[in-house]
C-alpha cells in the first residue's frame, strides 16, 4: 500500500465506519478530539482580520504562521475571510500585493506547529509508528502543483507531498496520508514536535523531489513542480477545514464551538483587548490597572494574570490612550512599562515615573507561540 495518498474527493464520502444520514462517521480510534490542529476552521483571529506580510513572520488567524525563508519579501495581505465551502464560514486568504520571484533559498510558506507532547500518540521512533492523514479545503485563482512538507524537528527529517489545484476560484478538498517515522522519536515536551508546511513559492535551492520516506535534511523544502503564487499581483490562495488525524483515511471535519477554539488558542496567545479589537488600538475597553495612593511616586508595580501559557510568554504592554507599545497610561501621560518576573500564568508590570494618587492603566498581549 502506498504510504502517501493525495486525493481530490467529495468529503461526505471519506472516512471509515458507519453511514449516518449519508455521512461516514468513524467507529474506531478517537470519536472526539481527533483533530491535532487547533483552529482548523479559521474561526479565531485575535491579532486582527487583516495583516500585512513582507519579510517578517506574522499571524492572522491564530496558530497559522506566515513565514519567509532567507528574508524573501513576499508582500501580501493576509485576511480572515467570511468565505468557505459548505459547512465553513471562515477561511484564511493570501492576496499578492507585489509580484516577485523567489531565488536561492527564498520561501513563502505557512506553518502549523504541534507541541511534541501532543504527538506522542503517533508512536514515532517505534515499530508501531502511526500513519496520519491531513485533509483541507483550498481555493486559488492560480491552478497547478503545490506542495505540503511534513517535518519532524528533532532530528530534522521530512516527507514532501504534492497536490494540485485543478479549477480556478473553486473550493477543492484534498487529503494526503503520511507514514509514521519508525526510526526517530518526537521529543516529549512543550517545544516544537512536528511541522506541517504549506508552500506557496520557493527558490531553486529549496526545491526537491516529492518523497514518501523520511529524509534527513533540515529546512523548508518545496516540490520541484511548486508554482510561484507570487508571480502576479492579486493572485490569491486560501484554505480552511484543516484536520490532521491518526489513520490512513480522512474522517469528516471535527467542528468545535468558537469558545473551545478560543480557549485552546489562548495557550499560545491572548490579549486584554476585546476579541474584535487588534492589539495597539486606542481604547479603554478591557484595560487593567490600579490607583496608586500612599506609595512611592516613582515606581509602577501591577500584578497581571493571564491564561496559563505553553512557556513563559513574551508580554507587551500598551497604552490605552495612544496605542504605544512598552507604555502604560498615568492619567494624562504615557509612562514606560514592561512585563517582569514573567511566569506561565502571571507577571508583574513595572515601570518608572508613575505618580502617586493617579490611575495607572494598560493593555497587554502575552505570546507563547511555537
Amino acid at each position: 500500500m502506498s504510504t502517501i495518498k493525495v486525493n481530490n474527493i467529495d468529503p461526505p464520502n471519506v472516512g471509515e465506519g458507519v453511514s449516518i444520514d449519508g455521512l461516514q462517521m468513524p467507529t474506531a480510534g478517537a470519536l472526539s478530539n481527533r483533530n491535532l490542529i487547533i483552529n482548523g476552521a479559521m474561526q479565531v483571529a485575535q491579532r486582527g482580520t487583516s495583516v500585512a506580510m513582507a519579510t517578517a513572520a506574522v499571524f492572522c488567524t491564530d496558530r497559522f504562521k506566515a513565514v519567509q525563508g532567507s528574508s524573501f519579501n513576499w508582500q501580501s495581505t493576509l485576511t480572515q475571510e467570511n468565505d468557505g465551502p459548505s459547512g465553513f464560514s471562515k477561511s484564511l486568504k493570501v492576496n499578492v500585493d507585489t509580484a516577485s520571484t523567489p531565488t536561492g533559498s527564498h520561501n513563502a510558506v505557512f506553518y502549523y506547529r504541534l507541541e511534541g507532547q501532543d504527538c506522542q500518540s503517533l508512536g514515532y521512533g517505534t515499530s508501531d509508528a502511526r500513519t496520519t492523514t491531513l485533509s483541507f479545503w483550498v481555493k486559488s485563482n492560480k491552478t497547478g502543483t503545490y506542495s505540503v512538507q511534513f517535518a519532524n524537528n528533532n532530528p530534522s527529517k521530512y516527507l514532501l507531498v504534492e497536490y494540485s489545484i485543478n479549477s480556478a476560484d473553486t473550493w477543492e478538498y484534498k487529503t494526503m496520508s503520511f507514514a509514521g517515522d519508525t526510526a526517530s522519536t518526537v521529543d516529549n515536551d512543550n517545544d516544537i514536535g512536528l511541522d506541517v508546511r504549506w508552500n506557496l513559492a520557493a527558490g531553486s535551492t529549496d526545491l526537491a523531489a516529492p518523497t514518501n520516506t523520511w529524509v534527513s535534511t533540515g529546512g523548508i523544502r518545496a516540490s520541484n513542480d511548486q508554482v510561484n503564487l507570487m508571480d502576479t499581483v492579486n493572485n490569491y490562495w486560501q484554505f480552511t477545514g484543516l484536520q490532521l488525524e491518526v489513520g490512513s483515511k480522512a474522517t469528516p471535519f471535527e467542528h468545535k464551538r468558537f469558545s473551545e477554539e478560543l480557549r485552546d488558542c489562548n495557550r499560545y496567545f491572548e490579549k486584554s483587548y476585546d476579541y474584535s479589537t487588534p492589539p495597539g488600538t486606542v481604547t479603554n475597553a478591557g484595560m487593567f490597572g490600579l490607583r496608586k495612593s500612599n506609595i512611592s511616586s516613582s515606581i509602577l508595580d501591577i500584578n497581571l494574570n493571564y491564561t496559563r501559557k505553553r512557556i513563559f510568554p513574551t508580554v507587551i504592554i500598551y497604552s490605552p490612550q495612544t496605542g504605544a507599545s512598552g507604555k502604560a497610561r498615568n492619567d494624562t501621560v504615557d509612562i514606560t512599562a514592561q512585563g517582569t518576573d514573567i511566569g506561565e500564568n502571571n507577571c508583574r508590570v513595572t515601570g518608572t515615573t508613575a505618580s502617586a494618587n493617579r490611575f495607572i492603566s494598560a493593555h497587554y498581549t502575552a505570546d507563547a507561540e511555537l
